[in-house]
């Protein structure tokens, strides 16, 4: 169950809802993971992702800005269907709110 772990940013993309989850109070570990609406558990974080800021979509992809710690900071596209990173680009400040726009 969701328990105290709230969503934080929510994102529906081929039939399934995706969610920055936040597992600390601060919300400096943060992952992203789909959304069970009928149980209310998540299903697994995506691999990788140490500091998931915020998710958008562009209708077929999950894209993920990633503060992680050092240089490490990317966006990151992902498969919304089985969670696996496609590609990762690095960037140079911490990326925050996404929006993809047509």
């Amino acid at each position: 169950k969701l328990g105290t772990n709230k969503p934080y940013g929510l994102v529906a993309v081929n039939g399934k809802l995706w969610s920055v989850v936040h597992r600390d109070a601060y919300g400096m570990t943060s992952e992203a993971a789909t959304v069970d609406l009928v149980t209310g558990a998540y299903g697994t974080p995506v691999e990788g992702l140490a500091n998931v800021w915020s998710l958008a979509t562009d209708g077929a992809n999950l894209w993920v800005a990633n503060r992680a710690k050092g240089d490490k900071h990317a966006v990151v596209k992902v498969d919304p269907l089985t969670g696996a990173v496609l590609s990762s680009s690095k960037t140079t400040l911490p990326p925050g709110a996404m929006a993809v726009m047509p």
